[in-house]
């Protein structure tokens, strides 16, 4: 299972990517739980997104078949373990990656 998370947007305009590998049964099973918690038929109308809030972080996230696009303020909950977790592992495995810069 492939897992990328996105996030763009913020004063600079900055997008940061981190994407990990679930490769292993082991890997698998660590991921399966956090990706099936975050409530994917919730996710709100993308046309909902910037609600006149400029400088706002968005989230991009896929995971297997899931896609979901939100807004920072709605990272919480299982959402923000997700992404927490995704980064954690992308800066810190041979199995992730995570670059950023500016989007041209």
């Amino acid at each position: 299972m492939k897992i990328t998370v996105e996030r763009s947007g913020g004063i600079a305009g900055m997008t940061r990517t981190w994407t990990v590998q679930a490769m292993t049964t082991s890997d698998r099973s660590h991921w399966r739980p956090i990706v099936e918690a975050c409530p994917w038929d919730a996710v709100p109308d993308s046309r909902q997104i910037q609600d006149g809030q400029p400088d706002l972080f968005i989230y991009s996230i896929r995971a297997g078949e899931h896609r979901a696009t939100l807004p920072e303020r709605a990272v919480t909950g299982p959402w923000r373990v997700l992404v927490d977790t995704a980064r954690a592992a992308a800066e810190d495995s041979p199995h992730g990656s995570a670059r950023g810069g500016f989007r041209t």
